[in-house]
């Protein structure tokens, strides 16, 4: 949604972000049609999450015999003793190892001897590929961070637990340093009896309580068991009171950024701190691009959200408002439905835009990129919440396509298959909010400021209309949508 390589022929992966004052510098895995994986690490900076300048790459892949020579993997960036540490990994043979190269100012990058750093090892990780069950030797996604208390440095790591068995294995590894160079193996900080791998693993402390962030999905060949099984593919979290160790599931949903297991549309959570309140982060990831089978999959950087924990330690992504100042004035309407209006359209020339209503029972909602079809029937997407079955408190929060044709009673919405939906732990109470960010084929769904889904349609076929609204499904009733409001996003 914010940021994608203007060549058309790159393709952005995992990223990570580094602040420097008030310039962000996002780096992120690149490569080309025809790359087995990633070959480069491209290199962008912002100062408002909008504008973009992109620089030159920062680290290529290594050549010949060089332990970089495979395709490059996720990295991260520490400040230490005045220089930049970039972290980022490489994997030859299957085997994963993780290197480091230093700079004086972000842009010029050198890499630190011809050897990695890390490397996985006994007797707590998994080493040998033809063992692994995905076939691999995880190691890689180094999340580098100083600890005061013990004047060194700590990384977590995507690894596999060593002699686990077929089921689950994938950990969070630790490593130790004081110098950013030579380091030491400790014991997993979490090992899951579910997952085959917990990617890029990030640690963070909120409050009192320590937490590490992970991605998974079905695609390394097992599926695991999810609270939501709508929402299976992605970034979770686990929790604990301690820093290295204690990690668990926490009770309810974990987790952060997910969709549908078999089409990941958004990966990799990561989270910096947020400069204007040390209570939250600001959580950022990659909406997916839809790719023919045969390709790799495309990513674009999602819009910002703040990373904030409940008193019992659940974790939210909420709405952050860094689009705002690039919207137009809001177009409102109170009550827009009626009690025998089931579409109301504020405006028709919002492709993209935010569009916030609230609702007051089921089945209401708003209706968006809406056309009249071919045969003059409306028609577009729509977003609404209904009860799991009567009488019990989980709302679920759908969209799909809809259209209004005309009826013996007139105008109805007829749905289309589900495109993504979620379920919303909490009280099936009414009303609630909805809030809608779309921008060209990415969208963030919002229930209270919460967010819910984060999709991304199909850019080579993405709905054309500009029509917004609010839409009722259910009998006539009053005031279904009390309010709703339009605000473009300027091109």
């Amino acid at each position: 949604m914010l940021y994608r390589p203007p060549d058309p022929t790159l393709r952005l992966w995992d990223t990570w972000i580094y602040r420097e004052d008030d310039t962000v510098h996002l780096f992120h895995l690149q490569g080309r049609e025809g790359d087995v994986g990633c070959t480069s690490i491209g290199h962008a900076t912002t100062h408002d999450w909008l504008h973009w300048d992109t620089l030159p790459p920062v680290l290529a892949q290594g050549h010949g015999t060089a332990w970089d020579a495979g395709p490059l993997m996720t990295g991260m960036i520490v400040r230490h003793e005045d220089r930049y540490y970039q972290f980022y990994g490489a994997m030859i043979d299957r085997i994963q190892r993780i290197g480091v190269a230093v700079s004086d100012d972000l842009v010029h990058w050198e890499k630190v001897g011809d050897r990695p750093i890390l490397e996985a090892g006994g007797p707590w990780y998994e080493t040998d590929p033809a063992q692994a069950i995905n076939y691999e030797t995880a190691w890689r996604d180094p999340y580098v961070f100083y600890h005061a208390p013990d004047n060194c440095y700590y990384a977590t790591l995507c690894a596999r637990a060593a002699n686990h068995g077929d089921t689950g294995g994938g950990c969070i590894a630790v490593a130790r340093s004081e110098n950013l160079l030579d380091w030491s193996l400790l014991p997993p900080a979490y090992v899951s009896d579910a997952h085959v791998c917990l990617e890029v693993p990030e640690y963070f402390r909120l409050g009192d309580r320590h937490y590490i962030s992970y991605t998974t999905s079905y695609h390394f060949g097992i599926p695991y068991p999810v609270d939501d099984p709508y929402q299976a593919a992605g970034s979770f979290y686990v929790i604990s009171d301690e820093m290295l160790s204690g990690y668990h599931t926490p009770a309810g949903s974990n987790r952060l950024n997910t969709s549908l297991p078999f089409g990941a549309k958004n990966y990799v959570g990561r989270s910096v701190p947020d400069p204007d309140d040390s209570a939250r982060r600001l959580f950022y990831y990659q909406h997916v691009l839809p790719s023919r089978p045969q390709d790799p999959p495309q990513g674009s950087l999602s819009a910002i959200k703040t990373l904030e924990a409940d008193a019992d330690g659940t974790l939210n992504l909420c709405y952050a408002p860094i689009l705002e100042p690039f919207t137009s004035d809001a177009q409102q309407a109170g009550d827009p439905l009626g009690p025998d209006v089931p579409l109301a359209l504020l405006a028709d020339d919002a492709q993209d835009g935010i569009f916030e209503a609230t609702v007051t029972v089921p089945y209401a909602g708003i209706c968006f990129r809406m056309a009249r079809t071919a045969d003059g029937v409306p028609g577009g997407l729509a977003v609404w919440l209904s009860p799991a079955r009567a009488g019990e408190t989980t709302l679920t929060l759908m969209m799909s396509g809809v259209r209004f044709p005309p009826g013996l009673e007139g105008s109805r919405p007829y749905f289309g298959d589900p495109l993504a939906l979620a379920r919303l732990n909490g009280s099936e109470d009414f009303p609630h909010r909805l809030r809608i960010v779309c921008r060209g084929p990415f969208v963030d769904i919002y229930v209270d400021d919460r967010l819910s889904i984060s999709h991304t349609f199909d850019p080579a076929d993405p709905p054309l209309g500009g029509g917004v609204g609010a839409f009722y499904a259910g009998h006539p009733k009053a005031r279904a949508v009390e309010t709703i409001a339009v605000r473009r996003i300027d091109p």
